[in-house]
């Protein structure tokens, strides 16, 4: 700024032009266009969808997981303040244990029976590769415990989780002294942290311990005590064809089709395939009775060891007896009558008639080529 004194006396301010300007009219604001906005919130749109979900995903399977931590600490310290107050062991069902002990020490709001329990658990969940439907666990069977003689029973807690208990009544003593023991051994449990909300997924939201679930329940505890053998269901009458088992060998693993033999060397579509049909009907390869296997079963049904290996020498059959009793436990019929057999279909996949190796169940001394054709009931035994 300079300052210049006139001739009048009057003392004048006069501002110096600034060296080196520009024409500020002609300066114009730049920013961005509609479409540039528009891209970069399309880019941080299409960000955000590839890494949010797996952050979400991150964060509920830690919050699931500690849930599922809080759960277990829950039940541990249940059952070890029940084992100090001598409250653990004696229940003669889980109803009995949860409603008379358990209620007690962990606040629930909701039970149900095992005819009801999927009003306290998700009615179908995912397991491994296979969905289970709740209402099929109605066994300590189901969940592992093939000697336990209890039944699943639903609870709901305070905090939303719902769970299965199977309680073993004749759990082994537990110190009642030492206040370090919990038990939760006494227990086979199914529990879902994330209630009736999905995923309903083992290992995501839904967790075991001490069980191992299948829809698959052993049907004969003697001969499983016996044999070792878990008969999960007695078929009869299997009518399956070569046409059914085209459409549905890829889906369980079949390797062929067999049926009767035509001229051109193929197998006719609308002959049976018995074995196909006891694959589907026990749900997959690994559920058909192998032959080691069935002949256990007929050395249960028949009380003997030595069973014959073939249903044609009908010399051999003729001392075969069922025991009544045994063969209702096993197939939940009674005894058919005079001159009938029953023949079981043999885990073997093969393209050739062996595939159909059979065990005659004759009942009685009387056998003959009619009962042979009478005998032919297509059945199936079915195993876990």
């Amino acid at each position: 700024m300079k300052i210049q004194k006139l001739k009048t006396g009057i003392t004048c301010y006069k501002v110096a032009e600034p060296k080196n300007v520009t024409n500020l009219t002609s300066s114009t604001k730049t920013a961005f266009t509609l479409a540039e906005v528009l891209i970069t919130l399309a880019i941080i749109g299409i960000v955000a969808v590839l890494v949010m979900p797996p952050l979400i995903r991150n964060y509920q399977s830690r919050s699931w997981s500690t849930a599922s931590d809080l759960f277990q600490k829950r039940l541990a310290e249940a059952t070890k303040q029940m084992n100090t107050q001598g409250q653990l062991l004696g229940y003669l069902s889980t109803e009995d244990f949860v409603n008379n002990g358990l209620s007690k020490y962990m606040k629930i709001i909701k039970k149900c029976n095992k005819d009801e329990l999927d009003k306290c658990f998700s009615p179908k969940f995912n397991y491994g590769t296979e969905e289970l439907e709740t209402s099929s666990l109605t066994t300590a069977s189901n969940f592992g415990k093939d000697n336990w003689s209890t039944d699943p029973y639903g609870i709901i807690l305070d905090n939303g989780t719902t769970a299965l208990l199977v309680y073993n009544k004749d759990c082994s003593y537990i110190d009642p002294y030492n206040n370090q023991i919990d038990g939760t051994s006494c227990l086979s449990v199914a529990y879902d942290v994330n209630g009736m909300k999905t995923p309903n997924t083992i290992n995501q939201d839904l967790f075991t311990m001490n069980a191992s679930l299948s829809k698959y329940a052993c049907i004969s505890k003697g001969l499983l005590d016996e044999t070792g053998v878990c008969l999960t269901q007695s078929i009869f009458g299997i009518n399956f064809t070569v046409a059914d088992c085209l459409k549905i060998k890829d889906e369980y693993g079949l390797k062929y089709c067999y049926g009767f033999w035509l001229s051109n060397g193929s197998s006719d579509p609308t002959a049976d395939d018995r074995f196909a049909g006891a694959v589907v009907a026990c749900g997959g390869l690994n559920h058909v009775a192998s032959e080691a296997q069935l002949e256990k079963i007929a050395q249960y049904v028949y009380k003997r060891e030595d069973i014959p290996d073939t249903i044609f020498d009908s010399d051999k059959l003729d001392d075969l007896v069922l025991d009544p009793d045994r063969w209702k436990e096993v197939s939940g019929k009674d005894l058919p009558s005079s001159g009938t057999a029953y023949y079981m279909i043999v885990n073997e996949e093969l393209p050739v008639t062996s595939r159909y190796k059979t065990r005659a169940f004759a009942t009685n001394r009387t056998y003959n080529s009619a009962s042979w054709e009478r005998g032919w009931a297509n059945s199936v035994f079915c195993v876990r």
